[in-house]
């Protein structure tokens, strides 16, 4: 039986790399969740003694890494080259944006703005080693055998620590045992579009018959 077991993790090993969970939500993540957390975000009023204004966002666009040289100039920027730098490996993000003026009728078009720096999972979609063979791995300087799904932050490299967690938008009842009082808790953990709510409802009364 131990022998079979072992047998059907290493044919799941075979199919999926070891941190393919990481990456495959880290792809959704900036393929998906980005853009629709965008979508369901009301615009943004804005009122001061200059007026009133409406901001608008429109698309998202996730630039892979590069960096700017002291002459101004951009070059690609590859893990290696981050280590040894001492450089943060990330993507470049710009957003569609118009700030209207809710006294014109003129609308603006939207343009894109540069908003910040996403920390890029290595191996994910927009990381530079995605799709890359041996060989190329080799030339680049990175181990073929290294299965990515970490992060490279000041030339340091960190690995998002996995949780187990209670399953999102379902009632968890729990009983809790207590010899003067009877106690139950209702847990739900809400999750809609990446925003997060946690309820916890407790019921505790005195034992009188001593049957819960």
């Amino acid at each position: 039986m131990k022998n079979k077991t072992w047998g059907l993790v290493d044919s799941f090993f075979d199919k999926y790399d070891i941190v393919d969970h990481h990456i495959k939500s880290y792809n959704d993540f900036v393929e998906n969740r980005i853009q629709k957390i965008i979508d369901i975000t009301e615009p943004i009023t804005i009122e001061n003694e200059k007026g009133n204004y409406t901001l608008r966002t429109g698309k998202i666009k996730i630039e892979k890494p590069f960096t700017k040289e002291a002459d101004g100039s951009k070059s690609m920027i590859y893990p290696t080259e981050a280590r040894l730098r001492n450089l943060n490996y990330s993507a470049h993000m710009y957003l569609e944006m118009a700030l209207h003026d809710n006294n014109s009728d003129e609308e603006e078009e939207l343009e894109e703005v540069y908003i910040g720096e996403l920390p890029l999972m290595l191996k994910s979609s927009i990381c530079h080693l995605h799709g890359l063979t041996d060989k190329e791995l080799m030339e680049k300087g990175e181990d073929p055998k290294d299965p990515g799904g970490y992060f490279i932050v000041n030339g340091s490299e960190r690995a998002v620590v996995t949780m187990e967690e209670i399953a999102p938008n379902k009632i968890i009842l729990e009983r809790i045992d207590e010899p003067e009082d009877r106690h139950a808790k209702a847990i739900v953990t809400s999750i809609k579009s990446g925003f997060r709510a946690r309820i916890t409802l407790e019921y505790k009364k005195p034992r009188k018959s001593g049957v819960f």
